[in-house]
């Protein structure tokens, strides 16, 4: 269908949106019979774009050849993507179709009516197309002595070239930039960089020195007389001024290049500080083979004899001579074609934009509405071979059995649907009955025919195969084998208990198994496993299984009973037989001794090996626990694997534990030993005497300090003695005395002279040697603790004297009367009862 356009002034014209339709499976359809092109514009460098805005990867443009590639005003296009006028007798080549937009799988399809070299924008990120000389260039050309323009900030002039002697290597490179670029992702980049020998100078725009090189080459192309060439170019200064150039090399007479008469034009030479893009162009001055030639310089402006700087390079382009008007653009408009290539395509409404850009870059856009309309491809059967199964038995019936396709759908949406359900079986899908199945169930595996076991050959179901709209019908064929009924089991066997030792007899109940030909079965018993039954055990078809196991073959046996119908027919069922045996329990041998520890003092003890039998020589398993079955206390641990209690008791555990050691034979027997175990504190370690008067406890301590004599006391909960009064002074010295002295808990070594009890009491109560305390005529300020009976043995009643930390007479080591507050503990010194006898 056509587009009606209005042309507007000079300007470009516009377009009103209009439909085309295309019919599915069509040919390529024209998107365009009438475009009106008449504003006398000129399209050079310029492009043609149709894109699709919504395009699938089915969608296909392209543009189709003249009949008469010749004839005035006929567009053709070659295989590499070219673009031809025919002018009357001849084509003349006026553009391309940009590789990467060449109206494919829903590609927009862009004419650009410029030639495309060979990575002409670099586009590729690499130097395809171009050859890199990373060295001098005054080996290929001396610019020497040539005039060049410059530009310094916007002061300009013309000045000389000086090309110097580089001093040591100067460094040049080139490569591929995405940094400073004209136009899409990459650009040329050439440096150069390095020092020269002179001419020394000031800062000038010219008469300083130059350095020439990098270069680069293109690959040859294809040019006519009248073709116009463009590029872009930027360069800007690095260490000082850049000096570019850039060269169209032509092959003169000789058709070569790298002869004396290739053809040399300027394209542009250039000093300065900073230029950026800008195209320069020129015309090709005869047929021919060409190349590009650009070369990276710099310009010693400052006079310092260092230089460098880069020259960027992008989008070089070649434009025929051959005029593009309003009418090519009509003519290439006409010719290009719209198609989809899928046969069940995305049907919504394609809004195709075409776009034009001038030579001067106007710019203006138009829509094509293509119209879809899809088209109903019927389904068809690939294959129907049927299947062969064995009687009473089932076939999956896969994608080899059976398949049909469908342009428009995929496999999920063909369905068999049965117009008569096979007389002989059922079709299942994934083990459900069903009258209907999919295509993908086919391919899946999942359809299956189960026969129903009658004495049948053949058997077939009718079904009808559609997409939903049209449909195909034919019939499935199976071919059934007959088979031998084989035996079944119809009451399967109870599992059994037996016991060793014992005799075991068991007939195989007679309607265990059932065979519909009546032919006479056969039985065997044998291992579910496959080995070989246990010596013991014997079997008789007609007595059945019988036999005596021992002790040794107590456990699980898996047994099978198969009936066979000698047809090659059988049918087997498990049983379990478990064998158990009569258990003698362990005893006593020995019973373990009553026991006895200390509270903070490491206790072990491990069971006797004898204090246990078993009369089956079984292995014994060992646990403990107390005899009221309270597991044991924290403090206690019992290893089952060695028998061995270990543990240190806290003080606070002071009691007698009745322990209980019990033996295990795994087989369901236990014996148990009971004994105590009588945990006692460490005044029990002492000999000790209690004062009726206050009932608290009273032992000597080994000789040592009074600091040693304290520290015992206190391993005890208690400290040394604290002397309350006349009457507990009598009773210890008529308990303890032996006319030595003995350390008491007086001192004053936290405030010297003032005495005060270790115990924290009061200190009411004193009884000091009529010279005492003298704090210090022996130790003097260290006399700071107090012993009882002080050089006083006739009356040793009356001598308390304060000494040295070591002890009196001039530091001897004594002994100290410790005493123990019952009521101030936090724990019974008694202990808790738990006397074996109790429980």
């Amino acid at each position: 269908m056509a587009i009606a356009l209005t042309i507007v002034g000079p300007g470009m014209a516009q377009a009103t949106p209009n439909t085309v339709t295309y019919i599915e499976g069509s040919p390529p359809i024209p998107i365009n019979s009438s475009l009106n092109f008449s504003c006398g514009l000129e399209y050079g460098d310029g492009e043609l774009r149709f894109s699709l805005s919504n395009g699938t990867p089915n969608d296909q443009l392209n543009l189709t050849s003249a009949t008469n590639p010749n004839a005035k005003g006929a567009i053709s296009v070659d295989n590499s993507g070219s673009i031809f006028l025919g002018n009357g007798t001849e084509t003349n080549r006026i553009g391309s179709i940009l590789e990467t937009e060449d109206g494919t799988n829903g590609k927009a399809l862009t004419i650009r009516f410029s030639s495309p070299l060979t990575n002409a924008g670099f586009e590729t990120g690499d130097l395809t197309g171009w050859t890199a000389f990373q060295k001098n260039y005054s080996t290929v050309q001396n610019l020497n002595g040539q005039s060049i323009a410059y530009d310094f900030n916007g002061s300009t002039g013309t000045g000389k070239i000086i090309v110097s002697t580089p001093n040591g290597s100067p460094k040049y490179t080139v490569s591929i930039d995405n940094k400073t670029v004209g136009s899409g992702n990459y650009a040329l980049r050439l440096v150069s960089n390095g020092g020269i020998t002179g001419p020394s100078g000031s800062d000038r725009p010219s008469g300083n020195g130059s350095l020439h090189g990098p270069y680069v080459r293109s690959d040859s192309f294809e040019a006519f007389a009248g073709d116009s060439i463009t590029l872009d170019f930027s360069a800007q200064r690095g260490s000082d001024a850049y000096e570019v150039f850039g060269f169209l090399i032509g092959t003169g007479s000789d058709n070569s290049f790298g002869s004396s008469d290739d053809t040399r034009t300027q394209l542009f030479a250039k000093r300065g500080d900073k230029v950026p893009f800008n195209s320069v162009s020129a015309t090709i001055p005869a047929d021919g083979q060409y190349q590009f030639e650009f070369v990276c310089g710099t310009y010693d402006k400052t006079g310092g004899l260092g230089l460098g700087a880069s020259l960027f390079v992008d989008n070089v382009r070649l434009v025929s001579a051959t005029s593009v008007t309003d009418a090519v653009i009509q003519a290439i408009s006409d010719g290009v074609t719209y198609n989809n290539i899928s046969h069940n395509p995305n049907t919504d409404t394609r809004h195709l934009n075409i776009t034009r850009k001038t030579a001067n870059n106007m710019t203006d856009s138009t829509a094509v509405d293509i119209l879809f309309t899809a088209v109903n491809d019927a389904p068809t059967i690939a294959n129907n071979d049927g299947a062969t199964v064995n009687e009473g038995e089932s076939v999956t019936i896969g994608s080899a059995n059976l398949s049909g396709t469908d342009l428009d759908n995929n496999n999920a949406d063909l369905t068999y649907i049965l117009n008569t359900n096979p007389s002989h079986g059922s079709i299942q899908v994934s083990g459900v009955n069903t009258t209907q199945f999919t295509q993908a169930d086919l391919d899946a595996g999942l359809v299956t025919y189960i026969h129903d076991g009658s004495e049948t050959i053949a058997d077939s179901f009718n079904f009808e195969l559609t997409d939903g709209v049209t449909s195909v019908t034919e019939t499935f064929n199976l071919n059934v084998i007959p088979q031998n009924d084989i035996p079944v089991v119809v009451n399967p066997i109870d599992d059994q208990t037996i016991y060793s030792r014992r005799l075991w007899n068991f007939p195989i109940p007679i309607d265990t198994f059932e065979d519909a030909d009546g032919d006479i079965l056969t039985l065997s018993l044998s291992m579910a496993d496959g080995s070989p039954l246990p010596a013991w055990l014997t079997f008789e078809s007609d007595t059945g299984i019988f036999g005596i196991p021992s002790n040794d073959d107590v456990g699980i046996l898996n047994l099978v009973v198969t009936a066979d119908d000698g047809h090659g027919g059988s049918a087997s069922t498990g049983f379990v037989v478990t064998i158990e045996r009569g258990n003698y329990a362990p005893v006593v041998v020995n019973p373990i001794d009553d026991l006895s520890t200390v509270v903070t003092k490491p206790f072990s003890f491990t069971v006797p090996g004898t204090t246990f039998s078993d009369p089956d020589s079984d292995p014994l398993s060992l646990s403990a626990s107390l005899a009221n079955g309270a597991s044991l206390p924290t403090w206690l641990s019992f290893d089952q694997a060695t028998g061995m209690f270990s543990g240190t008791p806290p003080k606070t555990d002071i009691g007698t534990l009745c322990l209980v050691v019990t033996a295990d034979d795994g087989q369901g027997a236990q014996v148990s030993d009971r004994f105590s175990l009588n945990v006692e504190s460490l005044l029990s370690l002492k000999e000790t005497y209690t004062n009726p008067d206050n009932g608290h406890i009273y032992f000597l301590t080994k000789v040592g300090t009074w600091t040693d004599t304290q520290a015992e006391a206190e391993e005890v909960d208690g400290n040394l003695v604290t002397i309350n009064d006349e009457a507990e002074h009598d009773w210890l010295w008529g308990t303890f005395g032996t006319g030595e002295p003995f350390w008491i808990g007086l001192n004053d070594a936290n405030n010297e002279g003032t005495f005060s009890w270790i115990s924290g009491q009061d200190f009411d109560y004193e009884y000091w040697h009529p010279i005492k305390p003298d704090s210090g005529y022996y130790g003097g300020e260290d006399e700071d603790y107090v012993v009882m009976n002080w050089r006083d043995l006739r009356e040793p009643g009356n001598g308390w004297a304060d000494v040295e930390n070591d002890g009196p007479y001039y530091g001897d080591p004594v002994q100290g009367i410790v005493e123990v507050e019952p009521e101030s503990l936090d724990y019974s010194l008694n202990g808790d009862s738990d006397a074996c006898d109790e429980v």
